[in-house]
Parts: structure tokens; sequence; C-alpha cells
């Protein structure tokens, strides 16, 4: 207007460094997506370009960090403030990451959390370290062994293409990416009901679509497909059913303290299981979109036998998720199949 230009700041580079509390990654280093995840030295941290004296407020940070396990992020921006709470979203997703990596058929402490201070500056500039502050509270700390790393380690590898951005079209990623978040969550979460809630969330997520007029059963019979595909064992999709079922009665208000740790042990390594072996049938198959993999499932070539498996049980559970299964999938079994249903 009137010959006069806005002009806009350049996005720099920045290295946001998160402390993790209650996680001693010890020697080891883990590398999620472009995040490292460590422990810094002294040499480390004035590299950075932390002071090792105690600043205004009389705090000792440099002292309070060192050796301890942290979260370097990279983030480019000209808004430290959107930097950081880009940074500290990055970070919970990292978090979430190592909690579900750990919880898979094994009850540890997985309480970690951000610490309330963070650093950051312009990448490689020494001189430009600035803090971020907020609010939080504070459990016991992990120590990761080699058992643990290896655990963790494995885990990443499974989920590559969550962390790679490039890997997957955006959208597909995320609802991977909602997943992971809401798995993580039920994980610190205390109640029990609260758990099957954000767990059934997140199988909904990755197995069922906005047009699934019977999602728990959807659900289960698509877990029973892709445990079958990926030809693993598989948890009593009734038991899948029953408990989803729960998370309705909670949510819909008619019930409250109704589940148990068992059923939420259950429904986690059967979230976890989603998680892990959906992205492995989208690596195996070259999938490139939710409504592929979805239509891969229910089109496995075994459908026949799992429904013919489904009717020689006595279970009332398995009779609604065969009741689904016929309804629904009888465009992918053969005209003679058909015919016998």
């Amino acid at each position: 207007m009137n010959g006069i230009r806005k002009t806009t700041k350049p996005h720099e580079d920045y290295e946001v460094l998160i402390p993790i509390l209650y996680l001693d990654v010890k020697d080891s280093e883990f590398k999620i997506g472009d995040i490292a995840v460590k422990k810094m030295g002294e040499n480390s941290l004035e590299e950075y370009g932390l002071k090792k004296e105690k600043n205004i407020f009389n705090e000792n940070l440099f002292g309070n960090i060192v050796n301890k396990t942290v979260a370097i992020i990279p983030e480019k921006g000209n808004n430290p403030k959107l930097i950081c709470e880009r940074a500290r979203r990055k970070a919970d997703f990292v978090i979430r990451v190592l909690q579900v990596s750990l919880s898979f058929r094994h009850d540890v402490n997985l309480l970690f959390k951000q610490d309330e201070t963070i650093f950051y500056r312009k990448k490689n500039t020494p001189s430009s370290v600035w803090i971020n502050w907020q609010r939080g509270y504070r459990p016991i700390e992990l120590e990761i062994d080699e058992r643990l790393k290896n655990k963790i380690n494995k885990f990443l590898g499974s989920i590559q293409e969550i962390l790679d951005e490039q890997r997957l079209f955006p959208r597909f990623r995320e609802c991977f990416v909602r997943a992971l978040t809401w798995i993580g969550r039920s994980i610190e979460e205390e109640d029990p009901d609260i758990k099957i809630i954000d767990l059934s969330t997140a199988l909904e997520t990755i197995l069922t679509t906005i047009n699934d007029r019977w999602k728990g059963e959807a659900l289960a019979s698509r877990m029973l497909l892709l445990y079958d595909i990926v030809d693993k064992p598989f948890v009593y999709p009734a038991e899948v059913l029953r408990i989803y079922k729960m998370r309705s009665e909670i949510v819909h208000g008619s019930e409250l303290r109704i589940t148990s740790r068992d059923e939420y042990l259950t429904m986690l390594n059967v979230a976890i299981d989603a998680l892990i072996y959906s992205i492995e049938v989208i690596r195996l198959k070259g999938l490139k979109s939710h409504n592929k993999f979805i239509d891969t499932l229910e089109s496995h070539d075994k459908i026949e036998q799992i429904l013919d498996w489904l009717k020689e049980q006595d279970d009332k559970g398995l009779t609604k998720i065969l009741k689904y299964m016929e309804e629904n999938l009888l465009k992918y079994i053969s005209v003679t199949e058909k015919k016998l249903i």
C-alpha cells in the first residue's frame, strides 16, 4: 500500500535442547526422525553455549542438566515462542515413542516427561542460547540398560514410516502419529477407564473409517485379519470387542470404574500390535492411503478360512464379528462362497 512493502524476517535454523526427566539413557543415543535423544556432558553443554555459572535467579541450570538425558530438536523459524512450542510438541511425541516402545508386554516405570526449562539457540551459534520455561510435575527416573536399549531400537526400526516424514503421505502418516500419541497418553493416565478410552481411540484411528456404522465389530474383525496377514498369534477378537464396548459405556455416561488393569494391559498390547503390524503391511504392500490399507485387510485371501473358524466357535462375541464380516466383506469373497453363506 502506498509503495510500502511489509517485510518478514527470514526463517533461521534453530536447535532446541529439551531435558527429559526420570529417564537415564546412559551411553545410548537414539535417532527418532531428525531428533537425537542422548546424554550431554560438560563439554557438549559448553559447546552448545550453556555456562557453568548460576543465572540471575541463583539457579545452576548447567548443573541441573549435565549428564542428563535430553532431546535435541532442530527447528526453523523467526519467532522464538513458536519455535519452542513446536519443539515441545515434538518432544512430547518423542516421549510417546519411547513410552510405547518400552511398554509392549512389560510393566516398567514410564512416567518420564519434559523438564519445565528448555534451551534454544540459533544453530551453531553458542553465544545465542536463550531459555524457555513452563510449569510441570516430578515421578522416578528410569535407567536404560542394554536390554531396554535394544527394545527401543527394535521398536524404532518397526515404525520408521512414522518417523520419516517422506515415507508416507502426510495425512496417512498423521493417523499413525495420532494413534501412537493416544497410546502414550494411556500410559500416563492413572484411571483404567480413561486408559481404555485412549487405547480405543488409538485403535479407531488405525482400523476404522468415518463410514463404519459398527465401529467395534469393524475394529475387531480388521484386527483379526491384520494378525492373520502378518501371521502372528492373535488376541481373542471377542475380548477386543468386549473391552471396546466398555469404552462406549464409559463415554456415553452409563458406567464408571468398570475396567481393570488386566483389561488395560490387554488393550495396550492390542493397540501396539495394531500400530506395528499395520506399518509392516503398509511397507510390504507399498500402500499410499488409509483406504487402500483398509481394503488390503478386507480383501485378505484367507477370509473364507477365517469365516469358517468363526462359525465353528460357540461365542456370542464372535457371532457379532462373524455377522459383521458376512454383511460387509461379501464383495471380497468368491461367488461360490457367497452362495454358501
